[in-house]
């Protein structure tokens, strides 16, 4: 079985929201709300195969995790 991949939604001070992949720093364009940039991340983790999006709140902490793809859910 493959690995999943893992995306972080972000917050970011200049551009709004970010996607970051796990384990790196560098994030995708930025995204003005929350929502389009979750949006945009469970398409990202879809086309992976499967994937898992981790959605931080304005200071950081985790507010949801969401498994996108073959025997996980989407929202």
């Amino acid at each position: 079985m493959a690995e999943r991949s893992v995306y972080h939604v972000v917050p970011d001070a200049t551009h709004g929201w970010k996607i970051r992949a796990e384990d790196t720093y560098v994030g995708t364009q930025g995204y003005p709300t929350q929502e389009e940039a979750i949006a945009r991340a469970k398409e990202v983790a879809q086309a992976d195969g499967s994937g898992h999006v981790i959605v931080h709140d304005i200071n950081g902490g985790i507010v949801d995790d969401i498994t996108v793809g073959q025997n996980g859910r989407s929202r």
